[in-house]
């Protein structure tokens, strides 16, 4: 299809201004979603993270997101910053609000499409710009249109760290691949992936209460919402895509402190056996014990087992607290019929990656404790110091909590929220069909 200037300011005025209307928050609030992944931070004494705050709310002098591998979502304490959650309440709506202005551009026409092997940022000037202009002003994240169409200007610049925010990408700014393969996606496509995930939403939106935590599974990130708005928001790593992490919705029940593993059937069988049938010092070096259930569960050298011929279902294991442990310092439980949970990691590597898809299908956390001080709050005789000096201590401590928290596991891949923002990510495990 071939756009034209005169239709595409038809378009822009026909649904472009009236997504804006609808969304008059942006020039606002576009400096502190920008900001999001610029926040920096540094690990405090006992795991968490403490932000310094390197940005200001006029969407003004933006300083760039870490680049060179750094994951897409920096985990961060949103402080002062109103950062609307990806589920409440209202999520139905925000999703119908979206699917709405979706609908209009593609009735109108859907979108310019860019080439795929161009290399757009701030400085360029050709025609390719133009269609970027075009295609960024349809979808709101170019709020100002004006200036010289062919020119790839500051506000252009901020729009596409919008649109790359929003699409869960390396907010650089720049248009290099991944960002013309989201660019590219169609209108209708992007239509389709928000009635889908209209229709899973379930009952994850009820009873969500004013404190709740919220993990998006496509998304690999987790948001703690307290009062309307997000409290910090965490780097995580899901399940393989042969392992998936399943949609749940619960309630944190307890906490452990350098829990012990007790790893189920299957890992034992996929992971654990084929290593130690290789290495038989292998479970001395993660500090597995083995128990056998036929002898009164009576403790069993590994080294003397011979595991390449042996039933994953013969022995049971557990792993004791320590660095090696799989859960760290702290594992989160919440009753659910997929026996899952979330927990901390020795593995901290993986948090540097945009493709965060290694577990077995539970959840890893970054910066845990940023978490559990605030599941925690105003619990009583539990603070960041107390949680501090147990992580330190390496206490084996378990802690039921008095001040239920709710959870919910999401397949999220399209979803709005209540400033209006529309967001779309992978669809790692296909279920969009």
């Amino acid at each position: 299809m071939t756009f034209s200037f005169k239709r595409c300011a038809f378009m822009r005025i026909e649904v472009f201004n009236k997504m804006m209307r609808m969304r008059v928050f942006t020039v606002a609030a576009l400096g502190a979603m920008l900001a999001i992944p610029n926040t920096s931070l540094a690990r405090d004494e006992y795991g968490g993270f403490k932000t310094k705050q390197n940005y200001n709310l006029s969407g003004r002098q933006q300083r760039q997101p870490p680049r060179g591998g750094a994951a897409t979502w920096q985990t961060f304490i949103a402080s002062q910053q109103v950062i609307r959650p990806m589920l409440d309440q209202n999520s139905a709506q925000h999703i119908r609000n979206a699917i709405a202005r979706y609908d209009r551009i593609v009735r109108a026409g859907g979108w310019p499409v860019l080439p795929g092997n161009v290399t757009l940022k701030k400085g360029s000037r050709n025609r390719y710009v133009a269609s970027l202009r075009q295609r960024l002003a349809l979808t709101g994240d170019l709020y100002n249109v004006q200036g010289d169409q062919h020119y790839f200007d500051e506000r252009v610049h901020q729009a596409v760290r919008l649109f790359q925010y929003r699409h869960g990408l390396l907010t650089d700014g720049e248009v290099g691949p991944a960002t013309i393969r989201a660019l590219n996606i169609s209108a209708r496509s992007k239509l389709r992936t928000l009635q889908i995930n209209l229709g899973r939403l379930g009952d994850a939106p009820k009873a969500l209460g004013n404190r709740y935590v919220v993990v998006n599974i496509p998304g690999a990130e987790l948001e703690a919402v307290q009062n309307g708005r997000v409290y910090s928001r965490h780097v995580i790593v899901v399940g393989k895509k042969d392992r998936q992490s399943p949609p749940l919705n619960s309630t944190i029940a307890q906490l452990n402190f350098y829990p012990y593993w007790t790893p189920p059937e299957s890992i034992i069988r996929r992971d654990l056996i084929p290593k130690a049938a290789k290495n038989p010092n292998y479970f001395h070096q993660i500090n597995m014990k083995v128990y056998d259930p036929q002898n009164g569960g009576a403790e069993v050298d590994p080294v003397l087992v011979n595991w390449s011929q042996t039933s994953s279902r013969r022995y049971s294991m557990r792993q004791e607290p320590g660095p090696q442990n799989a859960m760290a310092t702290v594992k989160i439980n919440f009753p659910n019929r997929h026996a899952v949970y979330m927990h901390d990691t020795p593995s901290k590597s993986l948090f540097k990656h945009n493709f965060r898809y290694h577990s077995s299908g539970c959840v890893r956390i970054d910066a845990p404790h940023i978490l559990t001080e605030w599941i925690l709050r105003g619990q009583s005789g539990w603070s960041a110091r107390a949680i501090r000096d147990v992580v330190a201590a390496k206490q084996r401590v378990d802690v039921s909590i008095s001040r239920k928290v709710p959870v919910r596991w999401v397949y999220f891949t399209g979803w709005a929220n209540a400033d209006g923002l529309t967001f779309f990510r992978q669809d790692v495990y296909r279920q969009d069909r």
